[in-house]
C-alpha cells in the first residue's frame, strides 16, 4: 500500500504550529510524530507530569493498536526529547513496526541529529565529548565518573551576537550515539556553554538573557 506522506506546505504548517503535536509521515506501523515543546515523551508511564502533556495520550488518540496503550512497550516510542525540546519521533504503532525499529536502534542504523542553541562560543575544536552520564537518579543527570557511557558529537555552526545585551550565542550541531537522559543539555553543561532556555541545567543570567535574545535579531558574527 502506499505510504501517507505530508506535503511539503503540510510540514511546515505544522512545525510553525508549535501547540500540539502533528503526524507528518504514516507508515504500516510506523509515524513520524513532531513534537512541540512542552510534551513530554512518557516512556514507561514514567512522566514528572510537570508539562501536564504526556505525549502518549496524543498518539493514543490517533492509534487504535494495542502496543501505544502498553507501557511494558514504551507507548511504542524508540527514543525520546526532552521537553523543552521540538523535533521528529519515530514511533512503533504495531508490534512488528515497533521491533523493526528497536532492531534498526540497537544496530546503530538509525542516526540522530539536533540543532542547539547554546550559550557564548562553543570552539570549533570540540568535536566530541565522551563523558560518562549518571542518570540513575530521578529528575536530574550530571557527569560522572561512575556513570553510563555517553557520546555526543558536535559541530559548531555559528557563533552570534545577540543586538539586546550584547550576548554570544553558538548554533552547533549534534549527534549522539548514547541516549541517556538530558545527554546533550547535560554535555554542554559541563563544556561550559549550556543551552539556552534552559530552566534545569543552565544559570539564571543564561535563562533571561536567552529569554531576552529571542525577541530580537541575531548579528551574524563568524559561520563555519
Amino acid at each position: 500500500r502506499e505510504p501517507k506522506k505530508a506535503t511539503g506546505a503540510e510540514i511546515s504548517s505544522s512545525l510553525k504550529e508549535t501547540g500540539r503535536p502533528r503526524i507528518l509521515t504514516k507508515l504500516q506501523g510506523i509515524s513520524v510524530i513532531y513534537k512541540p515543546p512542552g510534551w513530554e515523551v512518557d516512556a514507561k508511564g514514567q512522566s514528572n507530569l510537570q508539562s501536564g502533556l504526556p505525549l502518549s495520550a496524543f498518539v493514543q488518540e490517533q492509534e487504535i493498536s494495542r502496543v501505544v496503550r502498553l507501557a511494558a512497550f514504551e507507548y511504542g516510542f524508540i527514543h525520546r526529547l526532552d521537553v523543552p525540546s521540538s523535533g521528529l519521533l519515530l514511533v512503533g504503532t504495531n508490534f512488528l513496526g515497533l521491533a523493526m525499529l528497536q532492531w534498526q536502534m540497537h544496530m546503530y542504523s538509525i542516526s540522530r541529529e539536533y540543532v542547539v542553541l547554546t550559550a557564548d562560543c562553543w570552539p570549533a575544536v570540540i568535536g566530541n565529548v565522551d563523558v560518562p552520564v549518571q542518570d540513575f537518579l530521578p529528575g536530574r543527570s550530571f557527569v560522572d565518573a561512575n556513570g553510563r557511557p555517553a557520546d555526543t558529537r558536535v559541530k559548531a555552526i555559528g557563533h552570534y551576537e545577540t543586538l539586546l545585551r550584547r550576548g554570544q550565542v553558538s548554533l552547533i550541531g549534534i549527534a549522539i550515539y548514547t541516549g541517556r537522559r538530558h545527554q546533550i543539555r547535560v554535555h554542554c553543561q559541563w563544556q561550559g556553554f549550556p543551552t539556552v532556555t534552559d530552566e534545569k541545567y543552565a544559570a539564571a543570567t543564561v535563562v533571561v538573557q536567552a529569554c531576552a535574545a529571542e525577541r530580537t535579531e541575531f548579528v551574524k558574527a563568524n559561520v563555519f
